[in-house]
């Protein structure tokens, strides 16, 4: 479980909501000589506390090498964006 902290879309308001990171797929990049890359992914589902903005989607993280954030995308959520992973 990790704590991520979103922007609302509709008022601005910053809120917390809880996410649980999913390990959905692995590339090889030996050939960089870091290892295996990582990609994880949280479903979101949250109301903005402020105005009852919903914000709905995925968001995903990238992490290579080993225990180095990489990217992050917040592009498939609607309502919101996310300003830290929490991870």
């Amino acid at each position: 479980m990790a704590i991520i902290k979103i922007k609302c879309n509709k008022c601005g308001s910053e809120f917390t909501a809880n996410v649980q990171y999913s390990h959905v797929d692995s590339t090889d990049r030996s050939e960089r000589e870091m290892g295996e890359e990582k990609i994880y992914q949280a479903d979101v589902e949250t109301t903005c506390p402020n105005c009852g903005n919903q914000v709905v989607g995925s968001i995903e993280f990238w992490e290579y090498p080993s225990g180095i954030i990489d990217h992050k995308s917040d592009s498939n959520l609607d309502g919101g964006s996310v300003t830290d992973y929490g991870v």
